[in-house]
């Protein structure tokens, strides 16, 4: 699939996922995302090498932090080959960490 038709795809799939009034749409973002993280920001700010390891991460547990559950994690290295993580919540009005 050319990345012309692969766009079109996702905006109509997103417009579609904004539009629906679902029972849990939590879930349904984070599916929606898990097939597209090209649509996630990946904490690009002041450059960066790539996302390690050129993948999304899907809820990671945080086992030192209680058990907690971000929604997604990105590893982006820098020049100093220093790696940080980019947590993404999607919440829904809320703070699911608090």
């Amino acid at each position: 699939m050319s990345w012309n038709d692969y766009e079109q795809t996702v905006l109509h799939e997103w417009s579609s996922l904004l539009e629906s009034s679902q029972s849990s749409p939590e879930r349904s973002f984070q599916s929606f995302f898990e097939r597209h993280p090209c649509m996630l920001p990946c904490g690009i700010e002041g450059g960066h090498h790539g996302v390690f390891p050129l993948a999304l991460i899907s809820q990671p547990p945080l086992s030192g932090l209680g058990g907690k559950i971000p929604d997604f994690l990105w590893i982006v290295r820098d020049s100093a080959s220093v790696y940080q993580g980019y947590f993404i919540l999607i919440s829904g009005g809320q703070n699911p960490l608090k």
